[in-house]
């Protein structure tokens, strides 16, 4: 999570993040899925039917 932080911070600083639109917004995505996987295992827990959810749907929108 932190290395995607730091590659989309480092876009807007140089000013390339318009340039390479498609990569940030992918990293982006993928930093809010991260996000909202932590936040469901840590209400609900690892063998539960919502983290399952979670992990699959999360996983299927990065994959469109």
């Amino acid at each position: 999570m932190g290395a995607q932080v730091c590659f989309v911070t480092c876009s807007l600083i140089r000013g390339s993040f318009l340039r390479y639109f498609f990569l940030n917004l992918y990293v982006m995505l993928a930093l809010s899925a991260d996000l909202i996987r932590q936040a469901v295992l840590r209400f609900y827990g690892l063998d539960s039917p919502q983290y399952m959810y979670a992990y699959f749907y999360t996983d299927c929108l990065l994959t469109i």
